[in-house]
């Protein structure tokens, strides 16, 4: 942005066709405002992202002190509804084939549960 913004608004063409900065070089008002309105957007951004990392920084020792007095805390960015649903559509789909798995298991003579705590006391 500086490159393109601000010095290339100080760059004056020469009689040969080369770049250069005047010097001393003489500031416009247009120039000027053009200039201060983008300091204005750099210093509100660099603010912003200052609070985002302050507020991280403070979440950060919000958990570490809920963990060091043994209690969880719920995090604001995690999506606990939507990690529900898939938690959910994963045992919808897991559970039933396991049991299906075991009753296959067992009725083509493999060995159950039951019968390998025979097995391990041997």
């Amino acid at each position: 942005m500086v490159c393109s913004q601000v010095y290339s608004a100080m760059e004056v063409t020469g009689e040969d066709g080369t770049r250069r900065i005047d010097s001393p070089f003489i500031l416009d008002e247009a120039v000027f405002q053009r200039w201060l309105k983008l300091a204005q957007n750099f210093t509100t951004l660099g603010g912003e992202r200052l609070a985002f990392v302050m507020n991280d920084i403070l979440e950060h020792k919000k958990h570490k002190a809920a963990h060091k007095e043994g209690r969880g805390r719920h995090h604001p960015k995690k999506k606990w509804k939507v990690n529900f649903f898939c938690n959910f559509l994963l045992v919808l789909t897991t559970v039933p084939s396991l049991l299906f798995g075991f009753r296959w298991h067992a009725d083509t003579g493999g060995m159950s549960f039951r019968d390998i705590r025979g097995h391990l006391k041997m």
